[in-house]
């Protein structure tokens, strides 16, 4: 038997929450393309504000993400 470190979450998924988090890595992988494509560009770095559109957006998704983690968790009767 292996013994866990942190007692159980009680965080449930659900369509809205797997929605939000696909959304979450479609912008961090446009992000991350967007990064290595300037990377890989002999020019200078041209797109710096949709790369940082593209993570801030992530951000926000993943922010949203803990509030619903938070609120589950404090929802206990």
């Amino acid at each position: 038997g292996v013994v866990r470190k942190r007692d159980p979450s009680d965080f449930h998924e659900s369509q809205h929450t797997l929605n939000l988090l696909e959304e979450a890595f479609e912008y961090l992988m446009n992000g991350i393309h967007l990064i290595y494509g300037a990377a890989n560009s002999p020019l200078t770095i041209g797109p710096a504000k949709e790369i940082s559109e593209s993570l801030g957006k992530a951000w926000l998704i993943g922010a949203e993400l803990d509030e619903l983690a938070a609120a589950v968790n404090h929802e206990k009767y």
